[in-house]
């Protein structure tokens, strides 16, 4: 039944302490897998689960599908899980397509059962997600690919064996041994063997992307090339060759010039433009996977940021999963909008009135250049320039200023903080201490000198912003990892 190629393919990713987890649908790609996985446990002994997902969607024959899973592999004496989800529910709750739901919901599955292998087989050295995608499959997933623009990574389909994460130290894989295979090939040799299987309908639907190309495009460019299915495949062999090779010349660079920091990638823009652009693309889009992920990237999001680099500071790209790049000074910086969410927002400001002859200030003169986030301003001044009030700790506001000298020249608060040089995507999230619309104080960096105290200061204002919780986002040096 079983292809020898097939067979040895199976057991070059099998090696001695590895677990196996089988996506089992009971469509006949998957049996073939399940049949083929049993004859080399046979002869090499592992953890071995099959694990069905029902999704919630074809009602009375998702049922059956389920249970002729179970019947197999009960059969097979093989292990078998069955996870419900609720696919529609998912897809509306998360903006999804039904095919984007199933597939996030199938991997979350696989990669929990991974995870839970491990830790009850304490010999368990890893574990290879098995997944029976062929090579019809692979063809669709380039061609797809093709149509998004999403360069030669995703040109390079679906790879045979891909980590995907670790369990201390443990590695999980997706593997696909049956990439060699076309579809109508598998199903030969399980009708030789007489073995049955499922059919999906939803195959057909033409609603879905996918099946559409299978059924009314790819036909049609078999008719030009009879052999498309085989170039394709070697197509993306190249192309995955490429990428992986482009890939670490792409870590090359980033493990000599790339910073990171709170959570953000930075690399300087003058060693960007030396690199060749096949280059420095794929060096951006490491920048992007390290930074939160390249879901939805395409090839135009590469040109948008690349463009970045021959604009002005301050000038970014938003990407989709809430990512972003910008041209920051000398520097190209990628980062995750969740990152910036909720650093300042636990921060406390704590102040007071204190009689100038009393005051910490006046007993601690040396110590007090020395204070970065607590200030002593002249208080009756304060009140006499921005009237009745409380100082109160926000993030900036149009018209915003500060007062630059004794004699009360005025600075906007957004100039202030260009000249600083401080980011422009930190200049929202910065805090500042205000009365009203004047700034008294932009923690970690300046006051306002007109409200220094001098010898005819009678009553002081005591600032102090709390760094107890997340401290003071300064957008420049306060490190929030600490």
């Amino acid at each position: 039944m079983y292809r020898e190629e097939t067979l040895a393919e199976i057991s070059h990713f099998i090696q001695p302490g590895n677990g196996v987890i089988l996506g089992l649908s009971g469509g006949g790609d998957s049996v073939y897998l399940l049949h083929a996985l049993r004859e080399v446990r046979d002869t090499c002994a592992f953890p071995f689960l099959a694990v069905h997902i029902h999704h919630g969607l074809r009602g009375q024959e998702a049922d059956a599908d389920e249970k002729f899973a179970e019947d197999m592999c009960r059969e097979l004496r093989v292990p078998f899980l069955s996870e419900h989800v609720d696919v529609r529910d998912r897809a509306a709750r998360e903006g999804m397509t039904l095919e984007q739901a199933g597939r996030a919901s199938r991997y979350e599955v696989f990669y929990r059962e991974a995870e839970r292998m491990i830790r009850e087989h304490p010999i368990c050295s890893g574990v290879n997600i098995f997944l029976a995608h062929h090579a019809n499959d692979q063809e669709e997933t380039v061609l797809m690919n093709l149509l998004r623009g999403s360069g030669p990574a995703g040109l390079a389909g679906m790879r045979s064996c891909r980590e995907v994460f670790q369990v201390n130290g443990k590695p999980v894989r997706l593997v696909r041994p049956l990439l060699h295979m076309t579809h109508q090939e598998i199903l030969s040799c399980l009708r030789e063997e007489g073995i049955c299987w499922r059919e999906d309908a939803t195959n057909q639907d033409p609603n879905y992307t996918r099946n559409r190309l299978r059924t009314e495009i790819l036909p049609r460019l078999k008719e030009i090339s009879a052999g498309f299915t085989r170039i394709c495949g070697r197509e993306a062999a190249l192309f995955a060759d490429l990428a992986d090779y482009m890939d670490q010349q792409a870590l090359e660079v980033l493990a000599k010039h790339m910073k990171k920091k709170d959570g953000l990638i930075l690399v300087p823009v003058e060693k960007l433009l030396e690199l060749h652009p096949a280059l420095r693309r794929t060096v951006a889009r490491k920048c992007l996977e390290l930074a939160g992920g390249l879901k939805d990237l395409t090839m135009a999001h590469g040109d948008s940021i690349d463009a970045l680099l021959r604009k002005q500071s301050g000038r970014q790209v938003r990407l989709p999963g809430g990512l972003r790049v910008c041209r920051e000074f000398d520097q190209l910086c990628f980062w995750s909008e969740s990152v910036m969410e909720g650093k300042a927002d636990k921060t406390k400001l704590i102040w007071g009135i204190e009689a100038a002859e009393d005051s910490e200030f006046s007993k601690n003169l040396k110590k007090i250049p020395d204070e970065r986030y607590t200030k002593w301003l002249d208080y009756d001044k304060i009140v006499e320039y921005c009237g009745a009030g409380a100082p109160v700790l926000r993030h900036p506001l149009d018209g915003d200023y500060l007062l630059i000298n004794s004699q009360g020249q005025k600075k906007s608060l957004a100039l202030y903080l260009k000249q600083e040089k401080i980011p422009q995507r930190c200049r929202t999230h910065i805090q500042v201490v205000a009365w009203g619309g004047v700034i008294l104080w932009v923690p970690g960096h300046r006051d306002s000198p007109y409200f220094f105290i001098t010898g005819e200061t009678k009553r002081i204002l005591r600032l102090q912003v709390s760094l107890e919780e997340k401290g003071v986002y300064d957008g420049r040096d306060f490190n929030f990892d600490q």
